[in-house]
């Protein structure tokens, strides 16, 4: 949900609070779920996380470039406002799927989400290998944090498949989530450690602009810090919203459940409040094609109700899909 917000064209104080620590709560929630059990079943794990995360990719990329040129028609894509500059060909098409099904990378603008797959992948795999091998979780999450900074500082980045830090990044939250389960850290939180937590993230968030997909050797370390104090901020507020049960502890399990369906699409569900906008201002039907949004009118307060659209059409879909 809070992904869907910080796309939606929320206030820029709002964007940078959030974008701090919630794709780092993903790769931190993976593995945080991670079950011992598969370091002595390698290869079911290695099945599971193809099909819950390489499937889906191949999946929604084939989709998606087959839709291409219908969205070109409906103008959800354009050479005016969007990356998108023509129809595909069936060349195009082909050489599109080769870089999202083989490469994983370059998905379609309404899978720009698909970068957190690609990383999830890679970064689960560097997880395991060193959790498999170095079998400490602390020691692990230090080795993986080192190596992140040496992808940075130097720049590298693996050919084809274009691993780069923030694959690695990413291990390093997934070692950190499992750190945090086996310890049962979450034990010790207190409310004044989560408003200290919360200080932090507000302070990082005025102070450093970084996110997972902007972050380099000298803010890397006080991005990981910051993070982790959002992540801490959630579970103490996770925590709390638990002891009550109702309706909005199952709204919250079930957007839980199907995170992947909002992840996918979401940036298409916002084009119905972009629709809306342009009638009612009356403006060219072209910016139908802004992504993700038309800022400037979410700016505005309409990213209250992009917000609102973006999470309750794809569970909606999801939920009467499951109905009938």
């Amino acid at each position: 949900m809070l992904m869907v917000l910080q796309h939606s064209g929320c206030p820029v104080w709002l964007n940078h609070f959030v974008r701090i620590f919630i794709m780092p709560l993903f790769f931190f929630m993976s593995g945080y779920c991670f079950k011992i059990k598969y370091l002595n079943d390698s290869l079911t794990f290695l099945k599971r996380r193809i099909d819950g995360v390489y499937r889906p990719i191949v999946k929604w990329s084939v989709v998606f470039v087959l839709l291409h040129n219908l969205f070109f028609s409906l103008n959800i894509y354009n050479e005016q406002y969007g990356a998108i500059t023509r129809n595909y060909s069936l060349s195009d098409s082909f050489y599109k799927l080769i870089h999202n099904v083989v490469m994983m990378k370059d998905f379609e603008p309404l899978l720009g989400g698909y970068w957190f797959m690609n990383s999830l992948l890679w970064g689960s795999l560097f997880f395991f290998i060193v959790l498999k091998v170095i079998k400490n979780s602390f020691v692990g999450a230090m080795f993986l944090l080192v190596i992140t900074f040496a992808f940075s500082f130097f720049q590298w980045r693996a050919p084809f498949f274009d691993i780069s830090a923030r694959e690695f990044l990413a291990s390093f939250f997934l070692m950190a989530g499992h750190c945090f389960a086996v310890h049962q850290i979450k034990s010790v939180f207190s409310w004044s450690i989560c408003g200290l937590s919360f200080i932090v993230v507000a302070l990082g968030s005025v102070l450093m602009a970084a996110s997972m997909l902007h972050f380099n050797h000298l803010t890397l370390i006080p991005y990981v810090i910051c993070a982790l104090s959002g992540i801490i901020v959630t579970f103490s507020i996770s925590d709390h919203i638990q002891k009550h049960d109702g309706c909005p502890i199952r709204i919250l399990i079930y957007c839980g459940n199907h995170t992947l369906d909002i992840l996918t699409w979401h940036f298409l569900a916002f084009k119905l409040v972009s629709l809306l906008i342009v009638m009612v201002f009356g403006l060219q039907f072209a910016r139908l094609a802004e992504l993700p949004v038309i800022h400037g009118f979410s700016i505005i307060g309409w990213w209250i109700l992009y917000t609102i659209v973006g999470i309750s059409i794809p569970l909606l879909v999801r939920y009467l899909y499951e109905r009938f």
